[in-house]
């Protein structure tokens, strides 16, 4: 299943009836622009208990179609972006302090997915399939 903005919204929706602070949604205007005819997964992580984006969180990505895994860190606004992507099922993972979560999803040819990660800096290891 291909999320873009929808699966922001859920996951917000989801933080705000389980307790946890929402994250604001990314605009449009604060993605980088995506490689023409290839994939992006794009997206920010915050902090569960605040709503807070955090910068320096690691975000690491796999996929069977890529030669290895991919790492970046969040910039000073919260936001990751991986481009040039193939289609696949990836898994995203976002590490934080002692916080950890995974996510998968399949990516179509030519896609783009924003995924908001939110994680718990003080709780370890979540894993959330979205696909």
């Amino acid at each position: 299943m291909l999320l873009g903005r929808t699966g922001s919204s859920l996951l917000a929706s989801c933080a705000l009836a389980c307790g946890h602070a929402a994250a604001p949604p990314l605009s449009p205007a604060e993605l980088p622009p995506v490689v023409a005819g290839r994939g992006a997964i794009q997206g920010a992580v915050h902090d569960v208990n605040t709503g807070r984006r955090i910068a320096g969180a690691l975000v690491l990505m796999d996929c069977s179609c890529l030669a290895g895994p991919r790492e970046t860190k969040t910039d000073a606004r919260g936001i990751y972006s991986f481009d040039d992507l193939p289609p696949g099922k990836y898994t995203i993972q976002a590490s934080y302090e002692r916080g950890h979560v995974a996510k998968t999803l399949a990516l179509a040819a030519a896609g783009r997915a924003t995924i908001s990660i939110a994680v718990d800096p003080e709780r370890p290891a979540v894993r959330i399939f979205l696909d």
